[in-house]
């Protein structure tokens, strides 16, 4: 059998019957889509290659439950696109709210010290100079794009919000998140 000359749909079907083959055309046929949607997406902590592995993934749900009668007029390449974007935008918004659990579950180090009940109210005032001084040096270290950004991160804004706020995209505050990360750690 030649899986080349077979429709997208076509091949579904094989697929779902437990034809190895048809998948594999079907893998062949949609890999630089694949590729192509991975690079326009960012993951944190990941790489193109993970995004790569999610939009395979997507593929293989698309390959799973294209059913020409539920579909409609809707072909199977518009079917796996939107199932393989989708997948993709999934990983990257699990992503990102893992990578903020640690702040999201956390305490300010104020309300730490004043409700704790050995801190003085000087060293109260001493760790917030502190604290304030430690922040100015970071500043110092910025540019002033990654200032606005961490002003904004610090305040509890998502990535996303921050992109609209300053008319960036996602990948692009995620990337200043990352140099103010780094810069912070050389300066400990």
């Amino acid at each position: 059998m030649n899986y080349c000359e077979i429709t997208d749909e076509a091949l579904c079907k094989l697929h779902k019957s437990g034809d190895q083959l048809a998948f594999d055309e079907l893998y062949s046929r949609y890999t630089t889509l694949i590729r192509s949607l991975a690079r326009t997406y960012f993951l944190a902590g990941g790489d193109e290659e993970d995004l790569c592995q999610e939009g395979l993934i997507g593929l293989f749900a698309a390959a799973n439950a294209y059913d020409e009668e539920k579909q409609g007029s809707s072909s199977f390449k518009t079917f796996a696109y939107r199932c393989i974007k989708s997948r993709i935008l999934n990983a990257i918004s699990l992503s990102h709210a893992e990578k903020h659990r640690a702040l999201n579950d956390s305490v300010s180090i104020t309300q730490m010290e004043n409700e704790s009940s050995g801190v003085s109210p000087e060293d109260t005032i001493i760790n917030e100079e502190t604290l304030n001084e430690f922040i100015d040096s970071i500043k110092g270290q910025l540019s002033p794009f990654e200032i606005q950004v961490f002003n904004l991160y610090v305040a509890g804004n998502k990535y996303t919000e921050i992109a609209r706020t300053l008319g960036k995209s996602p990948k692009s505050v995620d990337n200043a998140i990352q140099r103010i990360k780094e810069k912070t750690k050389r300066l400990r």
